[in-house]
């Protein structure tokens, strides 16, 4: 994605990723994995308790908004089923539900004691998605042992909306705007906002980005794809093809636009979980052809997809893969990169601007990985102190990560020494990032309170700022979720309204928001993008909502 998160403008401009295509994890707190007993003789007994998913039952997949029954897990006390007096406590991540409101809601995580059934089997009761399209992980403990379920939600028709910023002065308040995109009846998650402003080259002369692309999976997981450097307008997105036959069965879509002078390219990756993955490329100008390339060379279930200019990736079961952007020909050969079966998060960056920045970093046996334009990844100590890592975000201008005891770390350019880690906040439940070049970088994070603080750095470290309600200044509260760019930020509130504000922290007053119209159901997607050049801001982003509603 990125997803927001850089300026490459992808999809993980915020975060990417992994975030909101790749919803976060919960993992129960660690206890011991027996218990003891002394029985009347005096002898000690140890008891031994097990659990895990019941043997041969695929991953179970699901329509956002659609109960799903029947996830079950074996549990087992010295090595016999487990007794039906016995319960187990199921987590759900955000996203995902009890049907009929079941459970509790501890730090965004739903929580609910269920009974062992017969012979040792737990079923888990009925769950909805009401997050994104993406992966889940369900997690079960007993006694202090673990297990975890991964639920694959497909998305569920609606619509899209492209959101715009105001172009102005860093004196100047940002407003906003929405458009309806017109992608047919059943769209699903994934679209992406790219480039769209006009700047001043060193000569004097205006330099048009023609940007403002998109990429959208609707139904049958065929891709739709809009804006100026495609050739489609937003009211008539165009079908992705290969070879002349139209691409289907998606599942996983990321974009980028170029934010170079004289370069209007635009690009992006989409790929199904079974392995098909195509690329798309076109330089922008009018006599510009759209490149489609088929990619080879990639093993395993598809998780994750990431596409910056100059390079995309691929996160599957077996590793990340990665290839250069092919900029002909109908196929690309992608070389694996980091190769583990535990990959659980990718994030990427890349653009070209005062030079090619193109790199990432991912977590894979619970180990922190980095790489550049090489695309060779190499280990990074954590932070001396941190816990497990619970998200990461990277950018060229630093990385961020955010440890499973609620503590965010940075390391980059507003550090004194770019390779050591700065703890910048506690009681953290979600971050956002972006970076530009080597100069600056910033975001938002969220904390157990549900409020939002606005960061920023460029070799110095601004005082974090709590987002506020422009009507009142009052700090905005509800919190779920936040997306950031630079000088465009979007945040998500637990009642589904979507927010917005302009500027970064080196402009006074611009940590104020304001709220987006965007159409009814239910918010499942969004995210942003911003640039600022000299001290103009430009900017959008999109939304999709289920117009279902769940």
């Amino acid at each position: 994605m990125h997803s927001p998160e850089h300026t490459s403008l992808s999809r993980r401009a915020v975060v990417r990723t992994l975030s909101w295509t790749t919803p976060a994890v919960a993992v129960a707190a660690a206890a011991p994995a027996y218990a003891t007993s002394v029985p009347s003789t005096g002898q000690v007994v140890v008891e031994n308790y097990a659990i895990e998913p019941v043997d041969n039952v695929p991953t179970p997949t699901v329509e956002q908004c659609q109960q799903h029954a029947g996830i079950t897990f074996l549990a087992t006390r010295n090595n016999q089923p487990a007794p039906t007096t016995d319960t187990v406590t199921v987590q759900l991540p955000f996203g995902l539900t009890f049907a009929g409101g079941l459970g509790a809601n501890v730090d965004g995580v739903t929580v609910l004691e269920v009974p062992v059934g017969r012979n040792g089997v737990v079923t888990v009761p009925a769950i909805v998605p009401t997050g994104s399209a993406g992966t889940y992980t369900v997690t079960v403990a007993y006694r202090g042992e673990t297990t975890t379920q991964s639920v694959v939600v497909t998305p569920a028709p609606g619509e899209v909306f492209e959101i715009h910023r105001s172009t102005g002065s860093s004196t100047a308040s940002a407003t906003f705007s929405a458009l309806e995109v017109s992608v047919g009846s059943a769209v699903s998650a994934g679209a992406i906002m790219g480039d769209q402003y006009t700047a001043t080259n060193s000569a004097g002369s205006d330099q048009v980005k023609n940007g403002a692309n998109g990429a959208v999976i609707a139904a049958g997981g065929t891709v739709r794809l809009w804006g100026r450097n495609i050739d489609a307008p937003t009211t008539a997105p165009v079908a992705l093809k290969h070879s002349g036959t139209e691409v289907t069965g998606m599942q996983f879509v990321d974009a980028w636009t170029s934010i170079a002078d004289n370069d209007q390219s635009t690009g992006g990756v989409a790929a199904s979980a079974s392995g098909n993955v195509f690329q798309w490329y076109r330089t922008g100008t009018t006599s510009g052809t759209l490149v489609v390339a088929k990619v080879s060379g990639i093993t395993g279930t598809v998780l994750q997809v990431a596409s910056d200019q100059t390079r995309s990736y691929v996160r599957t079961t077996t590793g990340v893969f990665s290839w250069t952007t092919a900029t002909r020909g109908s196929s690309a050969t992608a070389t694996q990169i980091l190769a583990s079966g535990n990959v659980t998060q990718l994030d990427t960056f890349g653009y070209v601007y005062n030079g090619t920045k193109v790199g990432g970093s991912a977590i894979a046996d619970g180990k922190l990985w980095s790489w550049g334009s090489d695309a060779k990844a190499s280990s990074i100590a954590l932070p001396a102190g941190a816990t497990g890592v619970a998200k990461i975000a990277t950018g060229s201008a630093g990385l961020m990560i955010l440890d499973t005891a609620g503590n965010l770390w940075s390391r980059g350019v507003y550090s004194s020494d770019a390779n050591s880690w700065t703890k910048r906040a506690s009681d953290v439940v979600d971050f956002s990032f972006w970076g530009f070049g080597d100069i600056y970088a910033g975001g938002m994070w969220i904390t157990t309170a549900g409020t939002a603080f606005k960061f920023f750095g460029d070799r110095t470290w601004y005082t974090p700022e709590p987002v506020t309600r422009a009507s009142d200044r009052t700090p905005l509260s509800g919190i779920t979720k936040t997306f950031s760019s630079d000088g465009t930020y979007l945040l998500l509130t637990s009642d589904g309204t979507v927010w917005a504000t302009g500027g970064n922290l080196d402009n006074a007053g611009r940590n104020r928001a304001t709220t987006l119209a965007v159409g009814s159901g239910t918010t499942t997607d969004l995210n942003v993008w911003g640039l600022h050049l000299g001290s103009n801001y430009y900017g959008g982003g999109y939304v999709l909502k289920n117009s279902a509603g769940c």
